[in-house]
């Protein structure tokens, strides 16, 4: 199961279409364009974000993502977090 982070701070649980594995059109639909970046988290989990800078700014995604990382950067739009076992996708 993973979560999406809304741009409002909102968090749902979400299940993969085939009850396993997240696909790349899934995630695509999720994070709002077909651009996708991810991010590794602690945990064994992943973040996977939009690449449009467009998209509404997510506060919540944005502190997850800098914890994370050595360069901070600001993200943009819903996000999914789920375990890297969870999806069906090279990352």
């Amino acid at each position: 199961m993973g979560k999406i982070i809304r741009c409002d701070g909102v968090i749902e649980d979400l299940f993969p279409l085939d009850g396993s594995k997240f696909c790349i059109d899934e995630i695509r639909d999720v994070v709002g364009c077909i651009g996708v970046g991810s991010v590794d988290l602690r945990g064994g989990r992943v973040m996977f974000y939009g690449l449009d800078d467009g998209l509404r700014y997510n506060g919540v995604a944005t502190s997850i993502y800098n914890v994370n990382v050595r360069f901070p950067d600001s993200i943009r739009g819903d996000v999914l977090v789920c375990g890297v076992d969870e999806v069906d996708v090279e990352f």
